[in-house]
């Protein structure tokens, strides 16, 4: 361990989560990155080119820049971890706590020591060490054990039953030494003996040794024994800071120490040199450093997960940062880096410039509800919010605060707004959910309903036409209102796959996307022509939430409960999947800033794609999601079932329509297998959809 700490929640820091991946995703946790917890206290490679990092909530591994959770743990699931180990035999040594002494063998088999086994007395394992003799040091509360073989010693060198060794070191000359928060302690004539110098230490946070000279990270700076005499280097020696929580040395033979809120520096001759915001490295609370094979720092923070040097020298981090929530309706982005995010539990900005968070609640910051559903900003630069929960709130960013808009006579209609956007003119609109459509101009709200001629009260979203019309979705189809007056696209008159219309939007070429509950409509509307994308065409969602559209003429589509496509200027589809390191099921809305980078609202955070053309080449490269084989069952009735084969395990079977209905959902077994009865099925041709591929069904008489 490298620093006396209780084991306590942190809270995530303002930083983004580096996926190993082409993803970058922010959110309030860390899923996406693999770790399962920002509080990392110990790092360890294995020798195989292997991380192993040590949190709170148990231990990850690093292995082709992925996070996986260390498995077979038993007692020790999920639980703090304070110190990794690896031995001369490339056995993996895991101390944690009250829970004891874990060993892996390369081969996956594990021993464990414990209190209970009688390994173990003082109930709270620290860290492990190695001697030359095949024994192992253990610090466990005020206990020091020795385990050798069967032999099992345990003494206790200090007169305070509450003192707490946490941390070990073995020199060349083959002595013991051993930190706890009132000194140090050393091993020789087979007893354990008090550094008398250490009095002046403070509490000892890690202890390392170098061809005969032992160098110590205390509470009191940097001391140093030469083997004559001690000497301790502090701030005023050109240290960051005096608390220092653990030293290193690299594979260049430079010594390093972390520092409990300066970063780390290390020692470059007889300068010590600082690495910190300065040079891109945003962690500041530092456990423990490490070094990769070939020589680059890993760095275990405090509330920032794991930072580490990329092949260029800069800093990236695996971590958790600083959303208000993880279900994230909609984004709106600024030149430089900056945007707003609006999510279920308030609204968050980030600061690219200062690479800091800034979140509002209802509670603490001013807005008129939690539920933010859509982004808007005005000729004045003023942000507008759409709340499903409250209204509309207004942000002036000179003043630093916002004005909100409820409900009541000249105000809002009803608090359940869906949308909200300003035009040139300055006059903002808002559809509400039940309330119809309101308008706002010299400083009051104007309701517009049924009676005004708008086709149904529950709208859904604005989108500005470029004829100066504005498109309203609604639940009675997509509504253009013009000069006062409207007219609406529906499934019976204009073939819309659903009269469920989610979003409408403009791609560069002017056609117009229409997204419903039942797959997307692309509209040509001078010529009226149109085609519907659904099962039959292999699009296998059914809930289209947006589109956004790239340079290249692609469409990045957002489907709820079905994650995120694909679909390419030629008009095939690409679901992406979790290979791809993109997990999320519900995905909102997604944008592209102005380096063409793909940024993706979900439930599990913002997901940020760098390249998108990269993850292009790659999946047009594969099969693509189109139906390509036709399934004849004949003769019927004497054949009333088919089957599906060679799929992947337990995979996700659905029988639809051409139109995309849902008639079927059923799951194939472990090889992969299905056996579907197609009784109550009408002669015709259907779309099995087997995973992410789809298949014509041809039902026979």
């Amino acid at each position: 361990m490298k620093r006396l700490f209780l084991i306590t929640a942190a809270l995530v820091a303002s930083l983004f989560t580096l996926q190993a991946q082409t993803w970058v995703r922010f959110g309030t946790d860390n899923t996406s990155s693999g770790l399962p917890s920002d509080e990392v206290y110990d790092l360890e490679f294995d020798g195989q080119g292997t991380l192993w990092a040590a949190t709170n909530k148990g231990v990850a591994l690093l292995q082709g820049g992925v996070w996986t959770m260390l498995q077979g743990m038993q007692a020790l699931e999920g639980k703090a971890v304070n110190q990794l180990f690896l031995d001369k035999n490339k056995n993996m040594w895991l101390a944690a706590n009250e829970e004891g002494i874990a060993m892996r063998s390369p081969q996956g088999e594990w021993t464990f020591y414990t209190t209970e086994s009688g390994d173990l007395e003082g109930g709270l394992s620290q860290d492990i060490l190695e001697d030359d003799k095949g024994g192992y040091w253990v610090a466990d509360g005020a206990t020091l054990t020795y385990i050798k073989g069967t032999e099992r010693t345990h003494y206790h060198p200090s007169p305070n039953p509450f003192t707490t060794f946490t941390t070990l070191a073995i020199g060349t000359d083959g002595k013991v030494w051993a930190g706890c928060e009132s000194g140090v302690y050393y091993f020789e004539s087979e007893e354990w003996k008090l550094l008398e110098e250490s009095n002046t230490f403070g509490s000892i946070q890690d202890i390392t040794t170098r061809e005969g000279h032992v160098w110590i990270a205390s509470q009191n700076g940097l001391q140093h024994f030469d083997g004559i005499r001690w000497e301790t280097q502090t701030t005023e020696n050109g240290l960051p800071d005096n608390f220092l929580t653990t030293v290193m040395f690299d594979t260049k033979g430079r010594l390093w120490v972390g520092t409990d809120g300066s970063g780390v520096c290390y020692k470059d001759g007889i300068k010590w040199l600082l690495i910190g915001e300065n040079e891109g490295l945003l962690a500041k609370d530092i456990f423990d450093i490490t070094f990769s094979p070939e020589g680059k720092a890993y760095l275990a923070t405090h509330k920032t997960g794991v930072a580490y040097q990329t092949e260029s020298n800069t800093w990236a981090l695996y971590s958790g940062d600083g959303l208000v929530g993880n279900v994230c309706k909609d984004i709106l982005l600024s030149k430089g880096g900056s945007f707003w995010v609006a999510t279920t539990s308030g609204i968050s900005h980030y600061d690219a410039d200062g690479k800091k968070w800034k979140s509002f609640t209802q509670a603490n910051g001013g807005l008129i509800g939690l539920n933010a559903r859509r982004l808007s900003l005005d000729g004045k630069g003023q942000l507008w919010a759409a709340f499903y929960d409250g209204g509309v709130s207004v942000y002036n960013p000179t003043m630093e605060m916002w004005t909100n808009h409820g409900v009541g006579e000249g105000k809002l209609p009803v608090p359940t707004v869906t949308d909200v956007w300003v035009d040139t003119e300055g006059v903002a609109w808002a559809s509400t959910f039940a309330g119809g459509l309101a308008k706002y101009a010299n400083n009051k709200w104007e309701r517009i309903t049924e009676a005004q001629g708008l086709p149904s009260k529950s709208l859904l979203g604005l989108t500005p036409g470029a004829d100066g019309s504005l498109w309203i979705s609604s639940v009675a189809g997509a509504i253009q209102y013009k000069e006062g007056k409207f007219t609406t696209l529906t499934k019976s008159a204009h073939k819309l796959p659903d009269d469920n219309v989610r979003n409408v939007l403009f791609a560069p070429d002017g056609s117009m996307y229409i997204c419903t509950n039942s797959g997307l409509q692309v509209r040509n509307l001078t010529t009226n022509e149109y085609t519907n994308y659904g099962a039959s065409n292999g699009f296998i969602s059914s809930y289209v939430n947006h589109v956004a559209f790239d340079a290249k003429g692609n469409r990045w589509i957002s489907c709820w409960t079905e994650g995120f496509y694909l679909m390419t200027k030629e008009g095939t589809f690409y679901k992406i999947e979790e290979s791809e390191g993109f997990t999320p099921s519900d995905v909102y809305t997604a944008r592209f800033n102005e380096k063409g980078e793909l940024y993706v609202c979900t439930n599990d955070g913002i997901f940020i794609l760098k390249d998108p053309e990269t993850l292009v080449q790659k999946l047009t490269a594969t099969e693509p999601t189109l139906p390509a084989h036709s399934l004849v069952v004949a003769p019927n009735p004497a054949t009333k079932h088919t089957e599906v084969q060679g799929a992947n395990a337990h995979a996700e079977v659905r029988l639809t329509t051409l139109d995309g209905v849902l008639l079927r959902k059923m799951q194939c077994d472990a090889q992969g297998s299905l056996h579907i009865a197609l009784e109550g099925i009408a002669p015709g041709t259907y779309i099995l959809v087997v995973g992410t591929k789809a298949y014509r069904l041809l039902v026979s008489e």
